[in-house]
């Protein structure tokens, strides 16, 4: 099925179901409305495949429900294409590749109930096109699923603003150079390469207390970021700035290199925190049954009853505080 739509114009699957080995659509808007309105289709084609300059809305609400086997958005270099979902029961479902940005540029939008799954989602195409996601509003803890999630580009984006203080929950292995934005409370579950920043203006939770969970990437801005893994050790050799808490919770070990310039304070709450790297500015404090260790450098420490200071790595070392112990 080819949907070659002129500008304006409107397709609705208003009621019962739809089927198609194909859908490409184009210079338009498709829109599924009605919560009994479904499409299951194979390729799903939004945009332009031959790469013309188009602009094509895909709208799912009202608990529409689209089904595909692959879904790409593409076009030419000015193409600048949307997929909008909003509502309880509204969901776009990917049994493989869902790419936003393919050529061109591609934009999700989640809001009010909606939810993506996919087994990857690709924001951007490496030289040719950055992709972008954004969560809001009343969205559930569970309205991002993926196996894989590859920020593909440097200007490819996964924005995250809901409402509410319960945080999504992403399982998603996140891989590449792309940029995630935290506004609202986010708890990562997947062991993650991502390589561009993270920039936090809430609360960051790397790991569920099981044993995955990690990141890479730099961390910018403000807010916390917990790491909460179970036992074993695990590293992270990014750079935390702004003014950003840390926070070490339960009972693994956090291996923590890098220069760190955030002024924001750290917690060790339980397990072991080992800096290895240096927090100049940042003042750490031990909670009783927990312990601060390392070779590197901190600010200041406080360590509170039943807590413990140990210098070292596995085994004895120089472990620095600046300034009041």
């Amino acid at each position: 099925v080819t949907v070659n739509l002129v500008p304006g114009t409107v397709v609705g699957i208003v009621s019962g179901a739809a089927s198609a080995a194909s859908v490409d659509a184009s210079n338009g808007t498709l829109m599924v409305v009605e919560g009994a309105g479904r499409l299951d289709t194979g390729l799903f084609n939004l945009g332009s495949s031959d790469g013309r300059d188009v602009q094509t809305l895909l709208r799912i609400g009202g608990g529409g429900i689209v089904n595909a086997a692959r879904f790409v958005s593409q076009g030419g270099g000015g193409t600048e294409n949307t997929v909008s979902l909003s509502g309880a029961g509204s969901a776009l479902n990917v049994a493989g590749e869902l790419q936003i940005g393919r050529s061109g540029t591609g934009l999700m939008q989640l809001d009010e109930g909606a939810r993506v799954s996919a087994g990857t989602l690709q924001l951007g195409q490496a030289g040719t096109a950055d992709g972008h996601v954004l969560v809001i509003g009343e969205t559930p803890v569970d309205a991002l699923v993926a196996e894989r999630i590859v920020l593909a580009t440097p200007g490819s984006t996964l924005a995250i603003s809901r409402a509410g203080t319960a945080p999504l929950v992403l399982g998603a292995a996140i891989s590449g150079p792309g940029r995630l934005e935290v506004s609202s409370p986010v708890t990562l579950t997947g062991d993650n390469t991502q390589s561009g920043d993270i920039v936090l203006g809430s609360t960051l939770r790397v790991g569920d207390g099981a044993n995955a969970g990690s990141i890479t990437g730099n961390l910018s801005g403000f807010g916390r970021v917990v790491f909460d893994r179970g036992p074993g050790r695990v590293a992270y050799d990014g750079a935390i700035g702004g003014s950003i808490a840390i926070d070490k919770e339960n009972a693994g070990t956090l291996a923590l290199g890098g220069a760190h310039d955030t002024d924001g304070r750290t917690r060790v709450l339980g397990g072991t925190l080992l800096v290895n790297g240096a927090l100049p500015r940042s003042t750490v404090e031990v909670a009783s049954g927990a312990t601060l260790g390392g070779l590197g450098q901190v600010k200041a420490a406080t360590v509170r009853a039943g807590g413990t200071l140990a210098p070292g790595d596995s085994g004895v070392g120089t472990f620095a505080v600046l300034g009041d112990l």
